[in-house]
């Protein structure tokens, strides 16, 4: 195929179909004006994507429009709430998400400051719906409507308005000022639904309290703050208010959720109960990464989020946030160092009193807030009490500041990021351009920060996929961080200098299209026309790894495969006196002859038509056997207490044929399962050890248990593993049926990393059941659909075992053998 020629024929149709084609930009994409100056769009702020690729425009006035997949603007608004929201300043509409299963269910969900004159008035004779009060005190609220299936989403069903968050002037977001109030709507993987809130404090002067720029005094006057909250940005500290924090809410309800960090059992619906995170000025917009966190919400995990804070007299700054709780140390901290303005402040927190307070001895009734933050560190110093430096504080909120990832000048191009210092390990700035700064790239400068996102597509150039993508409204840029699998920065690089007033940020998974907002009244798009040629993907297999020398091996390939569907070339590495083979298939017998183990690291090299590699290799021990595991401690059959700690002895019998146990590394793990999350309890290396497992109360809807395990590793990496699962003493059925142990059948190898494993069998009558006979189940019990895995027999002794895209986890299995069964558990990983 001519890929030239293909590449110059979908120029001409991209050039013909796109007249209004506005720029080329020097990395090869295209950028092209999808909306200009559209006479129903006038404050245009976001835009999002189903997953059909249609577009939904907010409007900051209380508009949403729909953006067709033909890129025309449909200017009958899909939700008008005109009259409801407080169109001034910064403040209005500013966030708008769409559930998860909006195709399904149709759900729609706005964040808006609420117009004083709808929230008094409204209903209420002489109420005039052009009527609006602007510049004065009100608050932010969250609400859902219903899209109408039957009019193919365009229009709202009537009476379909529920509000989540800020159903009363008392209980919303502080509107305390112009600016600083809502932010992004967004939803997490778990499909909780995540909002940004400001401080709603002022930008124009330093904003301690009593700010005469802000609303404060009416503020109190109407109960929108409490006395202790009149601290302007210092509100972004205090769990007793939403200003300046990133809140989880449950999208049915708007209540906050149980697995965040600061829940009430109390009141669901508090400020603490529905705070995911802290210490923000301006979030103003964020994004979730695809694929990360946790889908199940109980978890507390909602994904990884990309988050662009505001700043204010010197840095912007995005941050990476991969864990709930976290302190963006705001106002305290001004991107990766100390405000100088703040930083003397001496305004208390009231939410935390200090035990040592005596009247005459020591005056500090509450600790300040700078008492309560410090900088990040990688030795995590104390909080000395202010009444005595010699006494460490014991309160809770104490909270180290999470640094962001990048931070940029204001009016000069001064870009760095966060080291430890080799001296104190106290957390210090480094320039981007210096030669040992962990993120390189030229200087650059901004003056407002826009969140952006992470890149998700294989459709793009390799330098881009999977990049960090993220602008400035002041500049007018977009730039993008090359990261690696976990979102650790290690480059920096302009995208786009002509994004002017650029306010979202964002990209279409249907066309892989880049899209932002650049206000008031245009969309853009940037787009990449070429052909792309991914790199394939090697999966090696083998049929064993290990065994007595001669030992024969027999190898597949033909699970690798190449992204765009084109033909492979294989090369194994048998690194056997410089054996190979081009065969996608293929055995190789190992004959280092008898005594001591020997290691062999095969590797298979596949070979796309635009000679991109890949390669992955296989570990074959031969004359080795794994180490034989046996958890002795605790048995089958023990359980943990559900009111006090339960403690836990963990011993094994291990033994291994070529290597004295001296020689063995031990690795025990005791985690939580919690419905289909884990967390981690204890982690030892010692051959004999013990950990401490907390109460946990047995809840109806929930499934929890703790599993102990052992793995055990010889000295050339072939390891053993066992485990015992312990059920709470509440639910000691779950123990019976999960996790019986057996000694009939052996899962090998176990865990898998592949789709395929062997069962051996130790008993005659075993071998002779069918498929029908066979069950495999989740660690919650439920069971592995049969059309999703096949058998094989390797002999009379071994079946084959392939499953078709079996998700990492716990499994069992359960093998009827007409009078009686046997079960076995293995791990995927």
């Amino acid at each position: 195929m001519n890929y030239k020629k293909l590449f110059f024929l979908f120029l001409f149709s991209f050039l013909f179909k796109f007249q209004s084609l506005s720029q080329l930009l020097s990395n090869g994409f295209y950028k092209v004006e999808v909306v200009n100056q559209n006479p129903a769009l006038k404050a245009a702020e976001g835009l999002t994507f189903d997953k059909n690729g249609r577009g939904y425009i907010w409007d900051k006035r209380g508009y949403v429009f729909i953006l067709e997949t033909n890129g025309i603007l449909n200017t009958t608004p899909l939700l008008d709430i005109k009259e409801e929201v407080a169109n001034f300043g910064d403040n209005g509409l500013n966030g708008f998400a769409l559930d998860p299963d909006f195709l399904t269910n149709g759900y729609i969900y706005a964040g808006y400051s609420v117009d004083r004159y709808y929230y008094d008035y409204f209903g209420l004779p002489g109420y005039d719906p052009d009527s609006s009060f602007i510049d004065t005190l009100s608050f932010g609220r969250i609400t859902r409507f219903k899209a109408d299936i039957s009019t193919n989403y365009t229009t709202i069903v009537p009476g379909s308005r529920t509000i989540l968050l800020g159903d009363s002037i008392h209980n919303g977001m502080p509107v305390l000022y112009f600016s600083h109030s809502n932010g992004n709507l967004v939803f997490g993987n778990d499909g909780s639904l995540l909002a940004a809130v400001g401080d709603a404090a002022a930008y124009t002067t330093l904003d301690t309290g009593s700010n005469s720029f802000t609303y404060w005094n009416q503020g109190l006057v109407d109960n929108v703050i409490e006395p202790k909250h009149n601290v302007g940005a210092w509100r972004a500290q205090m769990l007793t208010t939403l200003s300046g924090k990133i809140l989880r809410l449950d999208p049915q309800t708007g209540d906050g959720l149980p697995s965040n960090p600061f829940y009430d059992t109390t009141d669901a619906r508090s400020p603490q109960s529905r705070i995911y995170s802290l210490g923000y000025r301006n979030p103003f917009r964020f994004s979730i990464v695809k694929n990360t966190g946790d889908t199940d919400i109980t978890a507390g995990n909602p994904g990884t989020l990309i988050l662009g804070d505001v700043g204010w007299s010197k840095w912007e700054e995005i941050d990476i946030i991969k864990t709930a709780g976290l302190n963006a140390g705001w106002p305290y901290f001004e991107g990766l160092a100390t405000n100088p303005f703040f930083e003397v402040s001496n305004e208390v927190n009231e939410d935390e009193p200090n035990p040592l307070y005596s009247p005459g001895i020591c005056d500090f009734q509450y600790f300040r807030f700078r008492d309560l933050l410090q900088q990040e560190s990688n030795i995590n110093p104390p909080f000395p009490n202010p009444c005595d430096s010699s006494i460490n504080m014991t309160q809770k909120h104490q909270s180290y500041h999470f640094r962001p990832t990048l931070e940029w000048r204001h009016n000069q191009k001064l870009t760095r990021t966060g080291i430890f210092s080799g001296g104190t390990g106290k957390g210090i700035p480094i320039n981007i351009n210096l030669a040992n700064s962990p993120i390189k790239g030229e200087m650059f400068e901004g003056n407002a920060a826009v969140g952006g996102f992470v890149y998700q597509t294989n459709k793009v150039p390799l330098e881009f996929q999977n990049a960090v993508f993220f602008g400035d409204y002041g500049e007018g840029w977009i730039r993008y961080m090359r990261a690696d699998a976990n979102l650790n920065i290690d480059s920096v690089f302009s995208f786009d200098t002509t994004a002017s007033t650029i306010v979202c940020l964002t990209y279409n998974e249907i066309d892989a299209c880049i899209y932002y907002v650049s206000f008031p009244d245009k969309i853009y798009k940037i787009c990449y026309p070429g052909l792309v040629n991914n790199p394939p993907v090697s999966l090696p297999t083998s049929d064993t790894i290990y065994g007595p020398s001669p030992l024969t091996v027999n190898f597949d390939g033909t699970a690798s495969f190449d992204p765009e569907t084109g033909p492979l070339t294989y090369q194994w590495d048998f690194a056997d006196n410089g054996a190979v083979s081009n065969n996608a298939i293929d055995s190789h017998t190992f004959s280092p002859g008898p005594g001591f183990p020997v290691l062999y690291n095969v590797t298979l090299t596949v070979t796309d038509t635009g000679m991109l590699q890949n390669t992955k290799h296989l570990l074959i021990h031969v004359n080795n056997t794994p180490p034989k595991v046996d958890i002795t401690s605790p048995l089958i059959g023990t359980t943990y207490s559900t009111s006090i700690p339960t403690l836990i002895n963990m011993t094994a019998q291990v033994s291994d044929l070529e290597s004295p146990n001296v020689q063995l590394s031990y690795s025990w793990k005791v985690e939580k399962y919690h419905n289909s999350h884990t967390h981690p309890e204890c982690d030892e290396t010692d051959p004999v050890t013990y950990c401490i497992l907390p109460p946990e109360v047995c809840l109806p809807n929930d499934t929890v248990w703790y599993k102990v395990s052992l793995t055990v590793t010889d000295p050339q990496g072939l390891k053993g593993y066992d485990f015992v699962g312990i059920p709470p003493l509440c639910n000691v059925g779950l123990n019976n049926l999960l996790f019986q142990q057996n000694k009939e059948i052996l899962m090998f190898p176990n865990p898998i990393e592949n789709d395929q494993f062997d069962i051996k069998f130790f008993d005659e009558k075993i071998r002779t059941v069918n498929k029908k006979d066979v069950q495999i189940f989740t660690s919650n019990g439920d069971e592995f659909s049969p059309k999703n895995y096949t058998f094989g027999f390797n002999n009379n002794s071994t079946w084959s075992v392939k499953l078709n895209h079996l998700p990492s986890g716990l499994y069992f299995i359960k093998i009827n053998t007409g009078t009686n069964f046997v079960k076995a558990k293995f791990i995927k990983l």
